[in-house]
């Protein structure tokens, strides 16, 4: 009866022991923690199994990238390697939650982690950082990644970024311009603020300041503290002493 009777108390307040608050990080904040930034095209995948001396597997999917214009950091390479953790091979699957598709023949925007220990990159916050392209009005429009993920949550009409205003987040971010590649077309900046493609942004009535994904980060308030959830299990103890004496009495 003990730990029937603690159990229903914790599980009462389970809520409070595992509230979590939410933090709103910009869209210009995402972008000045990327390392690089690139558009390029997705040529083809790849999937590499590892062992390490352990025994343990890791499988690792790669997609293979045409960068045609580097929009922030140090990448001079015509094609990079991405990869994301995952895929299936030599009889073994491994899926995880979150990790971005490739898709091949894709034109995308990939926000990118610093280079890893095989020569390759990731995008930065899983699929948060992969982000696809469409035409509107003359504009080149940033779609999915964290875009997609703030609409879904807040069941919010679809916030437009162009890449010209993403272009002009980096130049306002950044200390260092965009690396020069092969076939890597620049930014006009010589272009009247209506002329831009980010007058699509305006013309919504949203800035890409605006723009916001949640943070969860462990709540210091209330039960919601691991002093909170040991309050609970010691007057848990206490109620089931005191029912526990006054039956014998």
């Amino acid at each position: 009866m003990k730990l029937h009777f603690i159990s229903m108390l914790l599980f009462l307040h389970l809520p409070n022991v595992m509230a979590t608050s939410f933090h709103a990080e910009s869209f210009e904040s995402f972008t000045s923690k990327s390392k690089h930034i690139v558009r390029g095209t997705i040529r083809r995948q790849q999937v590499e199994k590892t062992t390490a001396p352990d025994g343990t597997i890791t499988i690792y999917t790669y997609a293979l990238v045409e960068v045609k214009e580097p929009l922030k950091g140090g990448i001079h390479q015509a094609e990079i390697r991405v990869r994301r953790l995952g895929g299936e091979t030599e009889g073994y699957h491994h899926e995880v939650p979150g990790s971005p598709e490739f898709k091949e023949g894709e034109d995308t925007v990939l926000f990118l982690t610093g280079e890893q220990e095989d020569g390759s990159y990731e995008v930065e916050s899983m699929e948060m950082g992969k982000f696809g392209l469409r035409m509107e009005n003359g504009a080149e429009i940033l779609t999915g990644g964290m875009l997609q993920f703030i609409q879904r949550a807040k069941n919010a009409p679809e916030k437009l970024v162009t890449l010209g205003s993403l272009r002009e987040i980096i130049r306002a971010t950044s200390t260092t311009p965009p690396s020069a590649t092969t076939g890597g077309a620049q930014a006009d900046t010589t272009a009247s603020p209506e002329s831009r493609p980010d007058s699509a942004v305006r013309r919504e009535g949203t800035t890409p300041s605006e723009i916001s994904t949640p943070d969860t980060t462990p709540s210091t308030s209330g039960l919601g503290t691991p002093l909170g959830a040991l309050v609970l299990v010691v007057l848990a103890l206490l109620g089931w002493l005191a029912l526990r004496r006054r039956r014998k009495h």
